[in-house]
């Protein structure tokens, strides 16, 4: 996301914010306005696979459930209680999606939220302060730590164009030289997954190289030590022995591992060695970069283009090879002897 579409995002969640806060006419009329809100946070791209983790959220369902089983008092000590960010938000999520979508009882809740003295605030205060204000904040943080790994990568793919194009090329033809056809190819695809770690490294980012667990191999986790993991798989493409169904095999490898580790991002990450070019039918666009959202799911496609042509663009002959979004969701996994 650039920064101009954050902002732009930001801008119109703060002013949809604001006129609910402005509303004013009581509870009866405020819900349908409140439902109307939701809607669009549960619609935004950007938006929705925060809102899945917190509805996924475990602690978070606990607690809601709780809270609504036990009086007003009780239940706002148990809304009050020590929690993460994370849980707490996940809490206020649940609550928010009863009222608006399961017609829970809102003057219950909110009676519970204002504690000893349940007169002395408005119902819409209620769920402005305690609700509405801390999911807001939360999704706004969680906006920025996911434009700041597309950044990164983005940022990756363009350094690859315009700086190192040469010096991974000559590295891939001398893995190349190397006998054994099994092993050439490994070889090649390891040499360009240094190059990304070692980008990553120096941009200070944690993560885990092929972590091995009983759910399987990804190539890469960002952010290994903190709790929202980002789930990278890469690719190459030469239109040869790594043709258009390997790339779909590694989409699909990708999507695998998000079910398996229940996480609601991924980025799939393409070398490009060829003059042919890649594109993705059906996909859509965050810039110029493509994604495929699926299974409540959101994969960016990076496509990191070091073919060293022979012609300059106004010559070339456009070649373009198409993957469609359909075949990429139905893509079976690659096995681990191909993938990269």
């Amino acid at each position: 996301m650039n920064e101009e579409q954050l902002t732009r995002l930001r801008i119109r969640l703060q002013q949809k914010k604001e006129r609910l806060e402005v509303t004013g006419v009581g509870i009866t009329f405020y819900m349908p306005k409140l439902r109307r809100f939701l809607h669009f946070l549960t619609n935004q791209v950007f938006i929705a696979p925060i809102l899945e983790e917190l509805r996924a959220n475990e602690i978070g369902a606990k607690d809601v459930a709780e809270f609504r089983q036990l009086p007003r008092l009780q239940a706002k000590q148990v809304f009050d209680r020590p929690r993460t960010d994370e849980d707490h938000a996940a809490l206020v999520y649940h609550m928010l999606r009863g009222m608006c979508q399961d017609n829970w009882p809102v003057r219950e809740i909110t009676s519970a939220l204002l504690g000893e003295n349940p007169a002395s605030a408005s119902d819409e205060w209620a769920i402005h302060a305690e609700l509405l204000s801390p999911l807001c904040e939360y999704v706004e943080e969680r906006l920025d730590e996911q434009q700041s790994i597309l950044g990164l990568l983005v940022r990756y793919k363009k350094r690859c164009e315009w700086f190192c194009k040469k010096e991974l090329l000559t590295i891939i033809e001398s893995e190349e030289a190397k006998k054994g056809d099994e092993k050439k190819r490994a070889e090649v695809e390891d040499v360009l997954k240094k190059d990304l770690y070692r980008y990553l490294h120096d941009q200070g980012i944690d993560f885990t190289i092929e972590p091995h667990s009983d759910r399987g191999e990804i190539d890469l986790i960002l952010d290994q030590r903190g709790w929202d993991r980002k789930y990278l798989e890469g690719k190459v493409f030469d239109n040869d022995n790594r043709d258009a169904k390997y790339v779909i095999k590694g989409f699909g490898q990708l999507l695998h591992y998000l079910r398996q580790y229940n996480n609601t991002r991924g980025y799939l990450l393409v070398y490009k060695t060829c003059e042919t070019q890649l594109v993705i039918e059906g996909a859509e666009y965050l810039g110029v970069i493509p994604f495929v959202r699926c299974e409540g799911k959101t994969i960016f496609i990076l496509v990191v283009d070091i073919c060293q042509y022979e012609k300059p663009v106004s010559q070339r002959v456009y070649k373009p090879i198409r993957i469609t979004v359909d075949e990429l969701v139905k893509a079976e996994p690659t096995s681990r002897t191909d993938a990269f």
